[in-house]
């Protein structure tokens, strides 16, 4: 049965991230200096939920929920007219002026330096200032918005399988001192962006050279039903087709995510054939090479200390970026990080899970709110639980009565702010969303529901059949020595001794010791972000994207999921079959409620993982100084690369 599933939905899937002393001691800013201003219009478009579909030139219709990405013409003027008369601009915010250095914290040393990924905590703030997508999420709107990139308009073929993309012109790649200028007769520095670059970007996306696979996954994860691309006037020309195998509704939403990022052809030739693996860490040689046609070039690394960039001086949107450059400071210390924003050391405090802590965004709401300004919003993972389906924990009586059990309600009460949650309740899948389920249902469903006395009741009748009456197993959670994340296995051990007389082992390590073992499933329960992930708001990012199995690229997702397919070998046949379907269904309408019938199995028959709650990530800026900051209430607005996109259009004032 697995051989002949497995062989039809290949051949369809491939046919379909000392200090403080360091902060004293950075230059001040230069003073800024006030830009022009004018009521260009802004060209904006609406998010797809199915095929994106044509418009005529020069009509822009009205959004709705369900609009497809509009084919606009991205314009012409200058760009610091255009975002003055964007609908979200704040009048607050000033008239934009230029110069100073940004100043950002980063919660430790970026793990790699690789282009294409966008999505990352620490290593997108490294790279991904240097690249442009060919579209992207526009940065003061979110998830509801793709807008141009490199691609200015894009028009699909009537039966959904092929996109053309008309590509920006007047458009070159950075001149990188530490670069050649050519590779076997190709120039790199200063190179005019054609087709064949975007032709080459997307191979190395989506089928990446053997040395570069460990790196470079999510191509291959989402988008591999883009099986080829052509230039038909031409390698250097302007117009890029891309060949589907099926027309996805996620196709778009993945390439604006920063799963894409456009790297010059000969560059790439030079780095895969003469320095192969060359950026699968970060270090001080390989960072300034880094090269993209983006608003910022990179500097220097110093581990521990900080990285830097300078605008790029030949970027093609005029007028932008109003900052002379980032200095991101290493800072893992929280405290110390909190004090550095409070005193004007860093003006931007906040990436991914390495946002600010409850009690410290509490703090800013009672003491500093004159000082402070707080933008909170979903983040692309759920704190919770993985299972690694070793006996026990093969047997699916252990695992709901671990479900059954955590009291959900509590967890988010744990972590409410002031005012601010946060933490959202969640089933499986990212909450307050379309795709969501409802209040009603997370308030009624057993697990879910705020009254557990029933629940556990239930749980430890499970306990009892399975392992004798009264007997209990003991049970170890793994997790990063990091405090966000213990306190997952700490709420995890308190709820199991209390309501099911669990005793549960901690073992909190550091992440390079971890990482070899979970790369080789040498643990039981491991806490963390696991919970759930999403990167764009979209269902292939969980249900697809890390269920699948032949989908799986990184050693320890594939060692799982061999588990999980012994232990429940039908119905691990079945939600697959099912994500299979919700990533091929166009109407909307049908998609969420098979989104819904998938999550909704998973959640109460499979359990691979448990989400305790939704991150809901709290980021600050220094009040009144920077300006053209909008994540507030922005689903994935840090982790994608919108966060990183707010970097070209922020503004500093003294």
């Amino acid at each position: 049965m697995r051989t002949a599933y497995k062989t039809r939905l290949v051949s369809g899937f491939l046919a379909g991230l000392m200090l403080l002393v360091a902060l004293a001691c950075a230059s001040d800013d230069p003073t800024p200096t006030a830009k022009a201003t004018s009521t260009s219009p802004p060209a904006a478009t609406v998010a797809p939920t199915a095929v994106p579909t044509a418009v005529p030139d020069g009509v822009t219709p009205e959004p709705t929920a369900t609009s497809a990405p509009v084919p606009t013409e991205a314009p012409s003027t200058n760009w610091v007219d255009i975002l003055q008369a964007h609908p979200n601009f704040k009048d607050e915010w000033g008239v934009p002026v230029s110069g100073g250095t940004l100043k950002h914290r980063n919660p430790r040393n970026p793990s790699y330096a690789t282009p294409n990924n966008g999505i990352s905590t620490t290593a997108g703030v490294l790279n991904s200032p240097m690249y442009n997508t060919l579209v992207r999420f526009d940065p003061w709107v979110g998830l509801s918005s793709i807008i141009p990139d490199l691609a200015k308009s894009w028009v699909p073929s009537d039966d959904g399988l092929k996109i053309t993309m008309k590509l920006e012109e007047n458009v070159v790649f950075q001149t990188n001192p530490h670069l050649p200028d050519t590779y076997n007769g190709g120039k790199i520095n200063g190179d005019a962006f054609t087709c064949e670059d975007a032709q080459a970007s997307l191979e190395l996306a989506i089928r990446p050279p053997d040395s570069e696979k460990r790196r470079i996954t999510r191509g291959k994860a989402f988008l591999s039903h883009i099986t080829s691309s052509d230039c038909p006037d031409g390698p250097l020309a302007h117009t890029l087709v891309l060949n589907l195998s099926l027309p996805l509704a996620g196709t778009l939403p993945i390439l604006a995510a920063g799963n894409l990022e456009i790297v010059d052809k000969d560059f790439i030739n030079w780095w895969t054939t003469e320095k192969p693996g060359f950026f699968h860490s970060t270090t001080t040689e390989n960072f300034p090479h880094l090269h993209g046609t983006g608003p910022f070039q990179p500097v220097e690394f110093q581990p521990d200390v900080r990285f830097t960039h300078k605008a790029n001086p030949d970027y093609w949107r005029e007028g932008l970026p109003f900052v002379d450059g980032i200095e991101s400071f290493i800072i893992l210390d929280y405290a110390t990080a909190f004090t550095a924003l409070l005193t004007g050391q860093v003006h931007v405090f906040g990436r991914g899970s390495w946002a600010l802590q409850a009690g410290q965004a509490a703090q800013a709401q009672r003491d500093f709110a004159d000082r402070v300004e707080l933008h909170d919003h979903l983040h692309a993972f759920a704190d919770g639980l993985s299972f690694y389906f070793y006996p026990p924990l093969d047997d699916i009586r252990l695992r709901r009565a671990i479900s059954l059990t955590l009291d959900r309600d509590a967890y988010v009460k744990f972590w409410q702010a002031g005012d601010i949650s946060m933490r959202s309740k969640m089933m499986d899948f990212i909450p307050d969303t379309d795709w969501s389920p409802t209040a009603e249902t997370l308030n009624t469903t057993p697990g879910l529901r705020p009254e557990k006395t029933e629940d556990r009741a239930t749980a430890n009748a499970l306990l009892d059949d399975q392992f004798g009456p009264g007997e209990r197993p003991e049970l170890v959670c793994n997790v990063q020595n990091v405090e966000d994340q213990t306190k997952i296995c700490l709420f995890f051990g308190d709820q199991m001794k209390k309501h099911l007389g669990i005793t549960v082992k901690m073992e909190f390590e550091e992440r390079t010791v971890r990482t070899p073992k979970t790369d080789t499933c040498q643990m039981t329960i491991t806490g963390g972000s696991g919970g759930g992930n999403s990167v764009v708001g979209q269902p292939d990012d969980w249900i697809f994207g890390t269920f699948y199995r032949d989908n799986l690229v990184t050693p320890g997702s594939i060692c799982r999921s061999a588990l999980w397919a012994e232990a429940e070998p039908e119905l691990t046949l079945e939600l697959e079959e099912l994500a299979w379907q919700i990533r091929t269904e166009l109407d909307q309408v049908k998609r969420k409620e098979m989104v819904l019938q998938w999550e909704t199995k998973h959640f109460t028959e499979m359990i691979t993982k448990i989400g305790f709650a939704w991150n809901r990530n709290v980021n600050a800026i220094l009040k009144g100084v920077v300006r053209g900051y909008s994540c507030k209430n922005q689903t994935l607005c840090v982790y994608t690369k919108q966060g990183i996109d707010q970097f070209e259009r922020l503004w500093l004032v003294k």
